[in-house]
């Protein structure tokens, strides 16, 4: 298997100007983000589906920022602004009004305003729909997690979150079982554990693991199912939590997958095939699944299981609408000359 890695950086664009106060989007410190600009990291799921579409992406930053210095300015001169925008506020009281509004606003997620949006925005609750990446979660969740748990002794939880592996929720404390996310498969580091087909308990989904935009495609994100599921509560407006019966039959085959590809790495390849077929049995539809299985069965010798396997894969992969699916279909032929 070929892991390919994309640089997903993308630096803001610092402007001396003040944009408008009537759209304020956010109010991080020490920085007023005031409206996003739309770059080619944003990705909406095409029109006329089902699910809502998918958050601002991992290239997408804010374009427009204004000090916090400039910002006072603004409430207590009106400088920097044009005068129509002024006009339509109407009176110096309503103007007041509405900065004083925003800010207030803005406190209210005080001490963890990473995922603030104001209510012209649809309020905090709803970032995780426009916004995922590092202007929602940026690992600052896990001490809130950790939380949670505590106030909920012995209830299982199942946790996705997009810093993982690169800093381990257990350091922080956390004891959820491991769900598998986008950041395993850029990075090539797989772990994890075998996640039931249906968890009975709670299903916490960082805003951009819900989203998807760390996988290959959205399309293979294992828990998109859950876009159209309205989440039963959010830890700081960035963590997404599910309860009930959770079906989750793509990640128990996708984290099978995962498991099979870190015993080949460890060359353990007799311990690798019968995570792999498991995880098929699971998710038979699933591309993740049957990689590994054409991987772990071509390590084994098993040439036949691992062409089906391989064929399997392919036809997942050319059948994806967006993403980086080239990629997937070379990297996945490449291994089928290989037999």
């Amino acid at each position: 298997m070929c892991m390919r890695s994309h640089s997903r950086m993308a630096v803001p664009r610092r402007r001396r100007s003040a944009s408008h106060l009537a759209v304020p989007c956010r109010l991080p410190q020490p920085r007023l983000p005031l409206i996003s600009d739309k770059t080619p990291g944003v990705s909406h799921l095409p029109t006329g589906t089902e699910e809502p579409p998918a958050a601002v992406g991992l290239e997408t930053r804010f374009g427009l920022f204004a000090s916090i210095e400039s910002f006072s300015e603004l409430a207590v001169t009106g400088r920097r602004q044009p005068s129509w925008i002024w006009n339509g506020l109407g009176s110096w009281g309503r103007r007041r009004s509405l900065i004083a509004a925003h800010i207030v606003s803005g406190l209210s997620v005080f001490p963890a305003p990473l995922a603030y949006v104001n209510e012209a925005w649809g309020g905090s609750w709803n970032t995780y729909k426009i916004l995922n990446d590092s202007n929602v979660d940026w690992g600052q969740q896990l001490y809130q997690v950790r939380e949670w748990e505590d106030k909920h002794p012995g209830e299982e939880c199942w946790l996705a979150y997009m810093v993982r592996p690169i800093i381990l929720p257990e350091t922080y404390g956390v004891r959820c079982h491991v769900l598998p996310n986008g950041t395993e498969w850029l990075a090539g580091f797989f772990s994890g554990e075998p996640v039931p087909p249906v968890v009975h308990g709670a299903v916490m989904l960082s805003a951009s693991e819900l989203g998807g935009n760390l996988w290959p495609s959205r399309e293979l994100n294992p828990c998109r199912a859950l876009q159209a599921r309205k989440p039963d509560e959010e830890i700081d407006h960035g963590i997404l939590v599910y309860r009930g019966d959770v079906h989750l039959e793509a990640a128990g085959g996708v984290s099978r997958a995962f498991m099979a590809w870190s015993k080949l790495q460890a060359k353990q390849a007799p311990e690798a095939l019968p995570l792999a077929e498991e995880g098929v049995k699971l998710a038979p539809d699933n591309l993740f699944a049957q990689w590994a299985l054409g991987d772990a069965a071509g390590a084994m010798g098993e040439k036949d299981e691992a062409r089906a396997a391989y064929q399997a894969a392919l036809a997942v992969a050319k059948s994806l609408t967006v993403g980086q699916g080239e990629f997937v279909v070379n990297d996945i032929e490449t291994s089928l000359k290989k037999l």
